[in-house]
């Protein structure tokens, strides 16, 4: 009965924060039409700022399914995806202020050295979703 209650309380925090996610991809689409800001770079933004709400809402569902049912026996591919994707925003936000150490030390004095330190964040992150992913997909289907 708790891992009902507990899988109901994670969905609802899910379904809260998958659109939240999506503002930060709003702000992307305004940036997009600056003719400082690449189109390629916030097309890709809001890809990922994207997929990362809509993994959010597959966890959401999992967890309220799982509540329901209290066992899920589907092998299904699209779990591990959906994990792998929202192993994304995680692995970027706790590498960010490592890279911002290291963009300042690799570049001292630079005020904008914290900006370089965006898109080594972003490889880490979606390195995370690629290994996350392909850790889950290599697993028996039933074993959780």
């Amino acid at each position: 009965m708790s891992k009902r209650i507990i899988a109901s309380a994670l969905g609802v925090a899910a379904f809260t924060a998958a659109p939240i996610a999506f503002l930060p991809a709003i702000d992307l689409i305004e940036e997009a039409r600056l003719p400082a800001v690449s189109f390629w770079f916030a097309a890709v933004g809001v890809l990922f700022v994207s997929l990362m709400a809509v993994a959010e809402f597959g966890i959401g569902i999992w967890f309220f399914r799982f509540a329901r049912r209290e066992h899920d026996a589907s092998a299904s591919w699209m779990r591990p995806m959906l994990v792998g994707i929202g192993c994304f925003f995680p692995a970027f936000l706790f590498s960010l202020p490592l890279t911002v150490v290291w963009a300042r030390f690799t570049w001292p004095g630079d005020g904008q050295a914290g900006l370089a330190a965006i898109p080594m964040s972003l490889e880490i992150g979606m390195a995370a979703a690629v290994f996350g992913c392909a850790a889950l997909l290599k697993k028996p289907p039933n074993v959780v």
